[in-house]
């Protein structure tokens, strides 16, 4: 029989056992917690029972002055204590069947429900009754045994009415013990053959009184089916079934992880070996002069956008083709780590410059498709050197893309890792450390660059910026620790943390009504579907308006920009808040892109506005403006610093502005002075209103 039919035929069966063990389980579980699992014997009229009165004095007649009575389903006594005949014990005995083989066992009884009257004139006595369940031991089958011959289990119960008493309340008599020297091992409970119950006045001897005690309706409950047993041998069944079940399911497994390891080590989109199969490959003792070569693909999501995931994957196939005939005995190792990373691992040493240009031309080589052209990847390369199998390999590929980061913007297509990339690898976990010692401590705090709308000669608003006055980064540009934190992801704590530091800051200070804060966050939190709610619920939490709170996203955060970030901006502006796009004309946002994007100002970036008295640069800037007012943006310029910037930029048709020139950044009260001096013209920063 072939070995797959074999597991699956004993899966199934194993899946048929469980099921069967389950209804099974489920019925019995279901039957003991029903009334049919309840079985209720009336002791009081089961004819092998046996009801005697049970009194007791010094020897004193006690005839006048006891009574006892019985009738369907009751028992009735009664004792007349006085000082001239005093009652040592006033009670009834049922007694029960005592033949060796057939005696009444409670031990599966669970209660006892009774109906129970007590009512005594006695002035001392406090109502209570004792409930005795005497069960035989050695000697014990005489019709009056002794009390050494029968163990003595009771309990004590006050007040009239029904009661429900669970066996387990009734425990072994602690003065029959020391009276009859019991020893330790035979004192345990035991309802196994029971004697007699007997129902009596707790007190003893009696105190002088009148004593009436009725007991009617007595049941004892037990079950067919014990709980405890049920669940102790379900228990047992289930670690059985569970046994085995793992027993198999271990086997089945080890043999599917034989038959699985050796297709793990390859990706299944493009046939290379994968990052599994890539660290065995090169893990060779052989290999002490080993370069890396990691190779970032870096148009691969607009690649993936416009033509495809199957097709950017088919590029890469086709690219390790080109590879493998450029390095043809090399033996070059070649695997795909992520979507858009290859690495190539060359065990002799590093490529010459003709080789590597070879490589770098083989990986862009591209291939022509039907009906698409011609399409290329574009990729950048880092190199490290190092013996494989003395190191950990996730370390090594942390290496080769840190240098593979160093020239991302850069014409650089292919740079080996260096002892100053070291250093500024060493320098960017020392900024981390930094600001997440930043962070814990509460150094950052904001100051606030003011816009000034020259429409109406007014400050309009101010942009939040991070600073920090920890000592190693107080001297430092935002810029420096911001980029390691974006790398870090410590930027979506740092976005929280400004965006609470400008709520309360609002709160602090009274402003207009149409006063807004504009705040950056980083790019990252477009992917983060939570980044709305929390900002939302850290809004209304405070008693700042959204209309007054502006978010500036940089341009280059949108070019890769699909329809969910698109809905998540579409519903911070349905809140209420508006939309910046920050740094406008330094990414790729083509004209026609714009405007799909939902935002309600762009921002001319500050290298334009320097470079603003060259030609090509003032028509770009023109262009700027108007498309602003053909889209109905407001359009704030970054980077004034000089009075002419203003005024060209005013008579270009620009109305808001930033910058040095204006006010440097400052607290929001002192943004809130240079508004009042503005309306009070003590100040005029275009020189004549």
């Amino acid at each position: 029989m072939p070995k797959t039919y074999d597991s699956n035929s004993i899966t199934k069966i194993y899946l048929f056992i469980f099921t069967i063990v389950a209804i099974i389980s489920f019925a019995l579980l279901a039957f003991t917690h029903s009334p049919l699992n309840i079985k209720s014997t009336s002791l009081l009229t089961d004819p092998r029972n046996e009801l005697r009165a049970s009194f007791a004095s010094n020897g004193e007649d006690l005839s006048g002055v006891t009574r006892f009575r019985t009738a369907d389903n009751l028992v009735e006594f009664e004792c007349n204590v006085t000082d001239e005949i005093p009652i040592l014990y006033c009670g009834a005995a049922l007694s029960f069947p005592r033949e060796q083989g057939s005696e009444e066992s409670f031990e599966k009884v669970d209660e006892f429900s009774l109906d129970i009257n007590v009512w005594s004139d006695a002035p001392e006595y406090d109502g209570r009754m004792r409930i005795f369940i005497k069960t035989i031991m050695e000697g014990g089958y005489r019709n009056y045994p002794k009390n050494s011959d029968v163990k003595y289990h009771a309990v004590r119960i006050r007040g009239n009415g029904e009661k429900h008493i669970p066996i387990n309340r009734f425990d072994v008599e602690t003065w029959w013990q020391s009276q009859y020297k019991v020893e330790f091992d035979e004192a345990d409970k035991d309802f196994s053959k029971i004697h007699s119950m007997e129902f009596s006045i707790n007190d003893v001897p009696l105190t002088t009184g009148h004593y009436k005690v009725t007991v009617s309706n007595l049941v004892s409950h037990a079950h067919y089916i014990n709980k405890r047993t049920l669940n102790k041998w379900l228990l047992y069944d289930w670690v059985i079934c569970l046994f085995l079940f793992l027993l198999h399911y271990a086997w089945f497994n080890n043999r599917l992880l034989r038959s699985v390891r050796k297709d793990a080590s390859f990706d299944v989109h493009t046939g290379l070996l994968n990052a599994v199969g890539f660290e065995h490959a090169v893990r060779s003792p052989e290999f002490n002069d080993g370069h890396l070569y990691l190779v970032k693909i870096t148009n691969w999501q607009n690649v993936v956008k416009h033509f495809g995931v199957d097709t950017a994957h088919y590029l890469v196939t086709k690219s390790a083709e080109h590879l493998q005939e450029a390095l043809q005995g090399l033996a070059p190792i070649i695997a795909t780590l992520e979507n858009d990373e290859i690495a190539v691992y060359l065990p002799n040493g590093r490529l010459d410059f003709e080789q590597e240009s070879a490589m770098f031309d083989s990986l862009t080589q591209g291939d022509t498709l039907q009906k698409l052209g011609h399409i290329r990847l574009e990729v950048k390369i880092g190199i490290i050197r190092d013996a494989m199998q003395d190191v950990l390999l996730d370390g090594v590929i942390d290496k080769a893309r840190q240098v593979v980061q160093s020239i991302l913007g850069t014409h650089e297509d292919i740079r080996m890792f260096t002892d100053e990339i070291h250093e500024a690898i060493r320098y960017s976990a020392y900024i981390e450390q930094e600001v997440r010692k930043s962070l814990a401590e509460d150094k950052f705090y904001l100051l606030y660059l003011p816009v000034y709308d020259a429409q109406v000669n007014q400050i309009v608003g101010a942009e939040a910026l991070l600073r920090s006055s920890l000592d190693s980064l107080s001297g430092l540009s935002p810029q420096v620790y911001v980029t390691v934190a974006e790398k870090t992801g410590l930027i979506r704590e740092i976005d929280r943390m400004v965006i609470g530091k400008s709520l309360k800051a609002l709160e602090s200070v009274s402003l207009p009504d149409d006063f807004t804060i504009s705040i950056n966050i980083s790019s990252q939190e477009l992917l983060d579907t939570t980044f709305i709610e929390r900002f939302e619920e850290a809004v209304n939490a405070s008693s700042i308006s959204p209309s007054q709170l502006r978010l500036e996203i940089t341009e280059t955060s949108f070019v890769d920009l699909n329809q969910a970030n698109t809905c998540m901006l579409e519903r911070l502006r349905s809140f209420g808040c508006r939309i910046s796009l920050d740094d406008f004309g330094t990414g790729y946002t083509s004209f026609n892109h714009l405007k799909n994007i939902p935002v309600d100002e762009i921002k001319i970036d500050r290298g334009f506005v320097n470079e603003m008295d060259e030609y090509e640069t003032g028509v770009i800037i023109q262009s700027m403006i108007t498309i602003a007012r053909a889209f109905k943006y407001d359009l704030v310029a970054e980077g004034i610093e000089t009075q002419l910037q203003l005024k060209r930029l005013r008579e270009m048709g620009c109305v808001y502005f930033q910058g040095y020139y204006i006010s440097m950044p400052t607290q929001l009260s002192d943004v809130i002075d240079l508004n009042d001096r503005l309306k009070s013209k003590d100040l005029l920063l275009l020189g004549v209103l």
